[in-house]
């Protein structure tokens, strides 16, 4: 059995739809095809069969007309191919496809950058990116009692967590004081507690304290 396609460009008024076509296209979704064909051109072959039927491709020859343009590349299959045979090229070019995954922090690493670029990648198909949460509250005090669950009497200590919300360029910035801080010596004083993040961050707002006079 042959299995060598044939490239061909043809007018569009000389493909059919699949009738059978298991993959559904909305109208979003034929859209967002609309969209990257208007972009960026054709880059992908429609596959038919030789006597004109789309087998792989059917969203984009809906999009392709309602851009208006009367031409598409294809790759034709063999003569030798029966109607199972296509069948099964069908369901299995849409199924290798669905099987493939996003990388999601990858995925929106690449667009977040498109659309510091200028692109609507809305119109591509995909949903807005959400802004960073940019707020910024008053410290919060938890005690152990909040944090942990109530603490048997005689079990309690000196001790309070604190819990901030700020930005990512805040918290950076944070961070690089902490670790500043911890290359001095005299920040780890003998305050009795043991977590030296705390201990930092005490000293840095003491020395601010009495920058203030």
């Amino acid at each position: 059995m042959g299995n060598k396609m044939k490239l061909e460009v043809v007018k569009i008024s000389s493909l059919r739809p699949d009738p059978q076509n298991a993959r559904k296209h909305d109208e979003r979704n034929i859209a967002a095809i609309a969209e990257s064909l208007a972009q960026f051109g054709q880059r992908r072959n429609l596959v038919i069969t030789h006597d004109g039927v789309v087998i792989a491709g059917n969203g984009t020859l809906e999009a392709a007309k309602q851009l208006g343009w009367t031409e598409l590349a294809v790759d034709r299959t063999p003569k030798e191919w029966d109607e199972a045979t296509a069948r099964a090229y069908a369901l299995a070019d849409n199924q290798t496809s669905a099987l493939s995954e996003w990388d999601d922090a990858v995925l929106t690493e690449a667009l977040a950058e498109l659309v510091e670029e200028g692109y609507d990648i809305t119109a591509l198909g995909f949903d807005l990116i959400a802004e960073p949460t940019v707020e910024v509250l008053e410290p919060t005090l938890v005690s152990e009692e909040d944090a942990f669950g109530k603490l048997p009497d005689g079990d309690r200590s000196e001790y309070t967590q604190m819990s901030f919300t700020v930005t990512h360029e805040q918290a950076e910035t944070v961070k690089d004081a902490i670790a500043r801080c911890k290359t001095l010596n005299g920040y780890d004083l003998d305050t009795g507690n043991q977590n030296s993040n705390g201990n930092a961050l005490s000293f840095i707002a003491q020395d601010f304290i009495r920058g203030l006079g």
